[in-house]
């Protein structure tokens, strides 16, 4: 199964196509990335190009929302950011006419290779000294998209525990030493053996989830 995947995101990544992203996040639909999503559409038709159109999650920079990332073959993605329905179409036809990124406008690329004069994603001040564990693919994915998830390791750790005995699931949650984020910081060792069968535990897991909804435009799964 993670080798189509695999397999099939890497066409992506080759297509000779472009492909654009919007960030269709909660912060993203508040802030207009519908109208950036139909412009974005009817600009591709317009000019009569081929490409893909994803949804993805937010990025991290809710503060820059509507958020539209725009990658041609060979290149990075370059996101563009605060867009309007006018600036949608100034910037896809800017690039996928004419070749020109407009970087006074873009906010920084994604990917292998580099733009001249956009700074990586990476190196943007508030980026720069993250380590990204559960939101290493926070606007890098289909949340609708399956394989974007299983291709980037997803289920992986369930694969594992297929294979392994009861015990040594229950071992390896231990030598863990996860704990929970609520109040008391419970293990969660502790709160399966505290909670197995009662609804304790799902009133507590759907507060939790309440709290951490964006989480799953991004790591559905995993949460």
């Amino acid at each position: 199964m993670r080798a189509k995947a695999e397999k099939r995101i890497e066409s992506l990544k080759n297509s000779a196509q472009p492909v654009i992203q919007v960030g269709m996040g909660t912060c993203g639909r508040a802030a207009g990335a519908e109208k950036v999503l139909a412009t974005a559409e009817k600009c591709l038709k317009r000019m009569h190009l081929l490409g893909r159109i994803l949804h993805v999650g937010c990025i991290g920079m809710c503060y820059m929302e509507p958020i539209m990332a725009i990658r041609k073959p060979g290149k990075p993605f370059i996101y563009y950011g605060n867009l309007t329905t006018e600036r949608t179409e100034e910037i896809l036809s800017s690039y996928l006419l004419n070749d020109d990124p407009q970087p006074q406008l873009a906010l920084c690329t994604v990917g292998e290779g580099s733009i001249e004069g956009i700074s990586s994603f990476y190196e943007l001040p508030m980026i720069r000294s993250q380590v990204r564990i559960v939101l290493r693919n926070c606007g890098l994915i289909d949340p609708e998209v399956i394989d974007h998830y299983i291709a980037r390791g997803g289920y992986s750790g369930l694969h594992k525990a297929l294979l392994m005995t009861p015990e040594d699931v229950i071992q390896e949650v231990k030598k863990a030493g996860l704990r929970g984020r609520g109040r008391g910081r419970i293990s969660h060792l502790a709160q399966m053996a505290i909670f197995q069968g009662s609804t304790c535990r799902r009133e507590i897991c759907d507060m939790q989830w309440q709290r951490r909804r964006s989480w799953r435009f991004f790591k559905p799964i995993a949460v």
